[in-house]
């Protein structure tokens, strides 16, 4: 491990990370981990979850202007890199201290942070309660812009509320990004007809090497690059049908974009613009690893 973390020193406001080269960006992942490493070591913490999803946390920040966007964490253990990203790295020794740095995120902590998070299953409700709210501003309110996203784990797919909120979702057109992050691991085993549904997605490749290409190469052509994206996320459910079954997701009335390297920063970034342009709630299924960069954990 480095002795310095440049990076991350200087990072105290999200929006900075838009200024930060590709090789920087990089750069800051792996002090992240080794920041995240070291405190818990010394703290106790949530350190796998978050280990694996790092890139999530920068992408959805560089393509997001946070706190006027809203990212909701659903299981708040996932969230320490948002944390380190929002103005609280040079706390961040006091996490899960007598008044120190939580380890979930915490309102009055951070105006970063959306709501008062711990374990999954809740997480998809808030952020459609928020969207539902953005969209009742009136036309032309400037508030009617703001992104809205949740990261959601795959274990909290089998909580109530998530369900519910799933299935309200897919009857409006509010614009929302579900970051799926799928590291087949939770506290107990996930059984079960949605488990087994994911397990299809996961090992359809035919189906993931054609979402890849849409995904990286359509939002790049000039003009009628995004225009024939969207197009494509209506019409591709025949193909849909013949290679990954029948998506869960899409049966509900959500859109539906995945498997992605949850580990692929720039594959991120450009999947997590592409959905914030469909006027209805997105669904992006990445695949992470849990404890990534730190193999005990």
């Amino acid at each position: 491990m480095s002795a310095t973390t440049s990076f991350l020193d200087r990072v105290t406001e999200p929006a900075q990370l838009r200024s930060l080269t590709d090789a920087e960006l990089d750069q800051l992942a792996m002090e992240l981990r080794e920041k995240m490493i070291r405190t818990v070591q010394l703290t106790g913490g949530h350190l796998a979850s978050s280990l694996g999803a790092v890139e999530i946390a920068i992408a959805l920040h560089r393509v997001m202007d946070s706190p006027r966007d809203r990212i909701v964490w659903d299981t708040g253990h996932q969230a320490y890199a948002h944390k380190l990203l929002t103005g609280r790295a040079a706390s961040f020794g006091s996490l899960r201290q007598v008044d120190g740095i939580g380890g979930f995120p915490r309102r009055t902590e951070s105006d970063h942070d959306v709501f008062d998070g711990g374990h999954a299953g809740t997480g998809v409700s808030i952020a459609a309660g928020l969207a539902a709210a953005r969209d009742l501003l009136p036309p032309g309110d400037p508030g009617r812009r703001q992104r809205i996203a949740v990261c959601v784990g795959d274990a909290a797919l089998a909580s109530g509320l998530t369900l519910e909120a799933l299935n309200h979702l897919g009857q409006t057109h509010h614009r929302l990004l579900i970051v799926l992050n799928d590291n087949e691991m939770s506290i107990s085993p996930s059984v079960g007809g949605l488990s087994t549904r994911l397990n299809r997605l996961r090992l359809s490749r035919a189906y993931q090497g054609t979402k890849s290409l849409t995904t990286r190469v359509l939002p790049r052509i000039p003009l009628v690059g995004r225009p024939a994206y969207r197009a494509l996320s209506w019409a591709k459910e025949g193909f849909k049908r013949s290679w990954a079954k029948v998506s869960f997701f899409e049966d509900m009335g959500i859109t539906y974009i995945g498997v992605l390297d949850g580990h692929d920063r720039s594959d991120l970034e450009q999947a997590f613009e592409s959905a914030f342009q469909i006027d209805r709630p997105v669904l992006i299924h990445v695949k992470t690893i849990k404890g990534r960069g730190y193999a005990p954990a």
